[in-house]
């Protein structure tokens, strides 16, 4: 087989790291912008600005600059690196490789196919930083956890979610939780688990486990295995509304979500529940966790001691339980 590249001329090519400031970003964007370069995403300037704010930008980044015969430079990719630099004012290292190009038609055929290939899913992500195979439920935790990030909405323009390294760096602090719900929903039927995956629910399990993981346990654990739960149980509720809407989508999330918690909050504090009707909840609320107040209502008596018990909280003069970290 030939090489297609064995004549490839060496000196065409160059490269030069140096700090993209502002100034040079804005120099870049004015003088040497691709004609046919495609239209700015404000979503992906704010990603690479959040980036950039932390840190998390990749050092190195490449900058593909195409030199026709006259000298004149055009910028084949780098164009929302340079419109974040300007936004955030914030100088970053990156390297620039100049390649000369016979004509414009030569550097439109290089742009067209520059960063097809360079995609890289939150699987293969998950997979390259080794989280994929310790952290039970990797997948299905990352995208709760983005879910909880956006305060409990579907919000997929919050620049902080769409940065990986955000996501990861929370990912973290719901590792143990995840471990105690893969523990409490160990052999259940597949058709719950599947229903207790769904991003929405899963978020709120996460953050119950967080704070109270033996209630939690107790709570999901009985929910996917729904052995003979009673019609007024709230896990029972959950699981009748789940089946009735599977499949709606990101549009139903939230209702997915107030829902979860309300079968949540009436297990914690006592109560039957036959039926979960999100329009009913106000305030979105998360009983014994910080989501959506700061202290924890005195549960009923029939569930106070076990509450207690499965907290490992104690209770205060104020019938309050003080919340972790408070």
């Amino acid at each position: 087989m030939t090489n297609p590249y064995s004549d490839a001329d060496l000196k065409a090519i160059a490269t030069e790291a140096l700090m993209l400031t502002p100034e040079v970003a804005e120099m870049m964007r004015t003088t040497c912008l691709f004609e046919r370069q495609r239209r700015l995403s404000p979503l992906n300037i704010d990603r690479l600005a959040h980036e950039m704010r932390h840190g998390t930008f990749v050092r190195g980044t490449p900058i593909f600059v195409a030199v026709l015969p006259d000298g004149a430079m055009r910028m084949l990719n780098g164009n929302h690196t340079c419109e974040a630099v300007r936004k955030t004012g914030i100088a970053i290292p990156v390297v620039f490789i100049y390649l000369k190009v016979r004509d414009i038609e030569d550097a439109a055929a290089i742009y067209s196919v520059l960063d097809t290939q360079k995609a890289r899913t939150w699987t293969d992500a998950l997979q390259a930083r080794g989280i994929n195979e310790e952290m039970p439920m990797a997948r299905y935790v990352l995208s709760a956890v983005a879910f909880i990030m956006s305060g409990f909405r579907h919000d997929p323009a919050n620049a902080e979610v769409k940065s990986r390294d955000s996501r990861f760096s929370c990912l973290e602090t719901y590792r143990n939780p995840a471990g105690i719900l893969a523990g409490a929903i160990a052999n259940a039927p597949a058709v719950h688990t599947r229903k207790f995956r769904q991003v929405p629910v899963l978020a709120v399990a996460l953050e119950t486990a967080r704070f109270q993981p033996s209630t939690a346990a107790e709570f999901w654990g009985g929910l996917v295995l729904d052995d003979g739960l009673p019609a007024n149980d709230p896990r029972k509720a959950l699981i009748r509304f789940l089946g009735n809407i599977t499949g709606a989508g990101t549009t139903r999330w939230q209702d997915m979500a107030r829902a979860a918690a309300l079968a949540w909050n009436a297990h914690f504090e006592g109560r039957p529940l036959e039926i979960c009707k999100p329009n009913q909840m106000g305030v979105f609320r998360i009983v014994g966790t910080p989501v959506g107040k700061e202290t924890v209502a005195r549960p009923a008596p029939a569930t106070r001691a076990a509450a207690k018990a499965g907290s490992g909280q104690v209770l205060t003069k104020d019938g309050v339980f003080p919340l972790f970290g408070s």
